[in-house]
């Protein structure tokens, strides 16, 4: 096998990230993973923390594997928390609380067509069972034997 490689050089402190599918594939749009790692960031008081709640919070959410790397580099933990937190309150105020309300707003909506689907299921059952008690019958006093 062969590995490329290419050098970079960045006049910026930086994070570098690595991270598989399993790590985004489950989520609703892209934005709903970088607003995770924000999150965790944001609730984290150092890199370990910030780690596990990365990991605790894809577990869940990732029918697969997954793998991801975050390396800091030219900078502490408290400075990116600083930087990053204006793009973690727009991400979450703009982006992932709209689009989560529109999420649920379609599933209650999905939820209540699945429940007016069964109500009509069971009208018509109920109803086809009277019909054929009130109309099929030959006793019945709407039959005419003409």
């Amino acid at each position: 096998f062969h590995i490329n490689v290419n050098k970079m050089s960045f006049n910026e402190p930086l994070i570098i990230l690595s991270a598989t599918d399993g790590c985004f594939g489950y989520l609703l749009t892209p934005m709903h993973f970088e607003y995770i790692l924000l999150d965790c960031l944001t609730n984290s008081s150092n890199c370990k923390e910030w780690s596990e709640s990365i990991h605790k919070t894809l577990n869940p959410i990732s029918s697969d594997d997954f793998t991801i790397g975050l390396q800091i580099v030219d900078e502490d933990f408290s400075y990116w928390q600083k930087s990053l937190h204006v793009r973690y309150e727009y991400l979450k105020n703009s982006v992932i609380q709209p689009l989560d309300q529109i999420k649920a707003a379609y599933e209650k909506a999905i939820q209540e067509c699945a429940m007016l689907q069964e109500s009509l299921h069971n009208g018509i059952t109920e109803s086809w069972q009277q019909y054929k008690e009130e109309f099929m019958l030959t006793n019945h006093p709407h039959h005419n034997e003409n």
